[in-house]
C-alpha cells in the first residue's frame, strides 16, 4: 500500500482517486490521524467479509470449506 500524506493527497486528488478506484488502496498520513482510501468495490468486500465472520457459525462454515480438499467436494450438488 503506497503512504501520502495529507497535503500531496489534496494536489493530487483526481489522480489519487483513478488510481485507488482501481483496487490501489492508499495511506494518507497527517499530523492528526492517519486514513486508508480504498475503492467503493473493496469498501464493500471488507464490509461483507466483517459481516460473514462476525457470525460465529458462518465463520466455521467458511473455514471448513477452505480446508476442505477439493477431491472430497461433491461433482453433483443435491439441491
Amino acid at each position: 500500500m503506497d503512504t501520502i500524506n495529507a497535503s500531496v493527497a489534496r494536489q493530487n486528488f483526481f489522480s489519487l482517486l483513478a488510481n485507488t478506484s482501481v483496487g490501489d488502496p492508499k495511506l494518507i498520513t497527517s499530523k492528526s490521524g492517519n486514513c486508508v482510501l480504498v475503492s467503493e468495490e473493496e469498501w464493500n468486500s471488507i464490509k461483507e467479509t466483517s459481516y460473514l465472520m462476525s457470525n460465529p457459525k458462518t465463520r466455521a462454515d467458511i473455514i471448513e470449506g477452505v480446508q476442505t480438499p477439493v477431491d472430497e467436494c461433491l461433482d453433483n450438488l443435491l439441491w
